[in-house]
């Protein structure tokens, strides 16, 4: 337990300094690590049926562990998360890139505003414009790509208005529970640069 508790530290302390040379701040929002004292925010929202019902439980496939989950972001390459912060720190909700693959570069957007204060404010927007900025101009990722509830119509325009653009459409699960139809949204690196006005050839790559 003594030594699995000295890699996680050590996987931890490699995890602040990542994002400790570069302020990631829009706007609105400051982007941070997520700390282990979120955990129990975290958890909260999870359980929030409004979130739940367009997004479904964040740690569902993790048996409700939150715990497991942080351990990811600690240590798994094909995740990185970052949590969200209004100007004044406080923590509003998390974005992440899920099941990156780094020989394509690409892995799938999910972001979460938990605090109810906080939505239809611009306040993902904000989050979601400095995240994305990140993974396509520092780790140079290739498309980055989302699920959402086609009935999430909010969150569809969001997506639409940041460059991303329907590719599929995923049927509902043989489940009575299963809320409806999910879109299945794209966005590659050389539409989001050329939207923002940057020029796609001169970013540096991170891993």
């Amino acid at each position: 337990m003594r030594s699995q508790n000295g890699v996680l530290a050590k996987a931890a302390a490699r995890y602040l300094a990542k994002y400790a040379e570069t302020p990631l701040t829009g706007e609105k929002t400051l982007l941070r690590p997520v700390l282990r004292s979120d955990l129990p925010r975290l958890a909260q929202w999870d359980r929030d049926d409004e979130i739940t019902a367009l997004m479904g439980h964040k740690f569902a496939g993790l048996d409700g562990d939150v715990e497991t989950w942080y351990r990811r972001v600690l240590t798994d390459r094909r995740l990185r998360a970052l949590g969200i912060e209004t100007l004044d720190g406080k923590l509003i909700g998390e974005v992440e890139l899920d099941r990156i693959d780094w020989r394509t570069h690409a892995g799938e957007l999910r972001v979460l505003i938990g605090d109810r204060a906080y939505r239809g404010a611009g306040y993902g927007r904000d989050a979601l414009l400095t995240f994305l900025r990140l993974a396509f101009s520092r780790w140079r990722f290739r498309t980055v790509y989302l699920r959402v509830y086609r009935h999430n119509t909010r969150a569809v325009r969001l997506y639409r208005s940041l460059g991303f653009v329907p590719v599929g459409v995923l049927s509902p699960a043989a489940r009575r529970d299963d809320p409806g139809e999910i879109l299945l949204m794209s966005l590659s690196r050389h539409r989001f640069l050329q939207l923002a006005g940057e020029d796609p050839g001169t970013e540096r790559q991170e891993h």
